[in-house]
């Protein structure tokens, strides 16, 4: 089962970005596991540069999770030409499901 965070990027209609770790002969799965702590309950999503300071740490916590997340729209939402299917969906023949 994925965490929450991997659920949430994947249903969130925009651009979600994850953080990539890359494991090397300092930076193990040992040393990622010793640092890597889920972003605390406490912590709203929606300040901008409260969450840029939390996406900025690195080093002996590295926070992953919901870090920012925006109240705008989607530009899906604002094009009225995509209400019905993505151009993916319409390129590909594989559609989507449709935008509330």
């Amino acid at each position: 089962m994925l965490p929450v965070y991997h659920t949430t990027a994947a249903l969130h209609r925009g651009c979600p970005v994850g953080r990539i770790l890359f494991f090397n002969k300092v930076n193990t799965f040992k040393w990622y596991k010793e640092r890597v702590r889920p972003v605390t309950p406490e912590h709203n999503p929606y300040d901008r540069m409260k969450a840029l300071t939390l996406a900025l740490q690195w080093g002996d916590s590295i926070p992953v999770g919901v870090i920012y997340r925006s109240r705008r729209p989607s530009f899906e939402v604002r094009q009225p030409v995509l209400h019905s299917d993505t151009l993916i969906g319409r390129l590909s023949g594989v559609s989507a499901p449709a935008i509330d």
